[in-house]
């Protein structure tokens, strides 16, 4: 069950023809009660024992489903403000945007009962471990706990227009500027034991596009190419935890005849996995049901989520070639090919489907009890040595009215 509470206000003013300024805010509170299932335990039964009808010793697996199930409790709240400026400056557009959020999210956990006594008891033949009742004054161990608040400011200046005009047309720039600053700072106990992560990420961003027409259908000696333009870009990112990133494209767009398209970029830039997927805290859950293809069975296990500390940064390559064709003769109609190719190393992805190649892969990720069975996953995020991909995409849009028009 959930139940969220949100509040939000915007204040918007016309400072001139051409300005304008406009500041929001927004708060919600959210609480999400899951339940996670039965406690459970494997219990050791010896053949001395009065109340077993076995002759040796055995192990009993035991669902309680009194006193209460286990349950998880998640509380979020977030607050966030923004304020946006935007302007005329001869025929440059200056926007200038900053944004903060915050969030905190508390999590408690009920993993599992304390079976110390009980199983005592059942050693001692004290206590009918195949009672209907068994386990009704059951205590639970201490909760799980996490913590988090995470923190993020964003500064952003844009300033876009015209540098000069061509015979084909205007050269279009933009230049934008930025900061960003992520905090993180969490806290996780579990049996007892505390782990608590801080992080913050100052990251210093400047980057520059620039659109340069180089020729116009029907005008100079080689207007009849068509139109042609070429653009480009290029942008540093300063991270503070993990140096400086670097973006760049170019690209081609060339007009033969009107209503026919064909454009190509080249897009290479790096990639740091966000401050969550560092340095969330661990969160355990139990009780979630998984199908584990080496032994080819479903069970309950224990699921490890939160951050890893030692992911890297992603480095992506990606050709994009495209053809766009609106013909005359059919009003509203237009049709799309693309090819896409991409390359990309340390790339940062969710866990996958535990399978025989991804458990030899990542070893470490897995716990199976003596006999084989798997018990426990941790499915915290993982970096990928490379990743490869390609696709053709084509499709057709069509717009227009209907019926007979006011």
């Amino acid at each position: 069950s959930a139940q969220r509470f949100s509040t939000n206000a915007t204040w918007s003013k016309l400072l001139g023809p051409q300005t304008n300024l406009s500041i929001n805010g927004r708060f919600e509170v959210q609480d999400q009660h899951s339940l996670l299932g039965l406690p459970f335990a494997s219990l050791a039964v010896p053949a001395s024992n009065p109340f077993s009808p076995f002759a040796t010793d055995v192990i009993l697996n035991r669902y309680f489903a009194d006193p209460r199930p286990l349950t998880r409790d998640v509380k979020t709240q977030t607050a966030q403000g923004g304020v946006s400026f935007n302007t005329l400056l001869s025929d440059w557009r200056l926007a200038l945007t900053g944004d903060y959020t915050l969030v905190d999210t508390e999590t408690v956990t009920q993993t599992n009962g304390e079976y110390t006594d009980l199983r005592a008891g059942i050693a001692a033949g004290n206590i009918n471990p195949f009672a209907v009742d068994l386990g009704s004054d059951l205590l639970f161990t201490a909760p799980d706990t996490a913590d988090s608040t995470t923190g993020t400011l964003s500064l952003r200046s844009t300033f876009s227009g015209t540098l000069f005009e061509l015979p084909a047309g205007e050269v279009q720039m933009t230049i934008r500027n930025g900061y960003d600053r992520q905090t993180i700072d969490s806290a996780a106990s579990r049996r007892g034991v505390v782990t608590a992560v801080g992080l913050n990420r100052d990251n210093i961003n400047s980057a520059f596009n620039v659109e340069l027409p180089l020729l116009e259908r029907g005008v100079g000696a080689l207007g009849g190419i068509g139109n042609l333009s070429i653009n480009g870009n290029m942008g540093f990112s300063d991270l503070s935890d993990f140096g400086t990133l670097v973006e760049y494209g170019a690209g081609l767009r060339w007009s033969p005849v009107e209503g026919v398209t064909v454009s190509a970029s080249i897009i290479g830039d790096e990639n740091a996995p966000g401050l969550g997927q560092l340095g969330n805290p661990t969160i355990v859950t139990p009780n979630v049901a998984y199908y584990d293809f080496v032994l080819g069975e479903s069970r309950f296990i224990d699921v490890v989520s939160g951050g890893n500390p030692a992911l890297l940064a992603e480095n992506r390559k990606d050709l994009k070639i495209g053809l766009d064709w609106s013909p005359k003769f059919i009003e509203g109609f237009s049709l799309q090919l693309e090819y896409f190719k991409n390359k990309s190393e340390d790339t940062t992805a969710s866990f996958p489907l535990l399978t025989p190649e991804i458990e030899a892969a990542f070893p470490g990720r897995v716990t199976r009890d003596s006999s084989g069975q798997l018990i426990r996953l941790d499915q915290r995020p993982v970096n990928f040595a490379e990743e490869r991909s390609e696709r053709i995409r084509w499709g057709f849009n069509m717009s227009g009215p209907i019926g007979q028009q006011q």
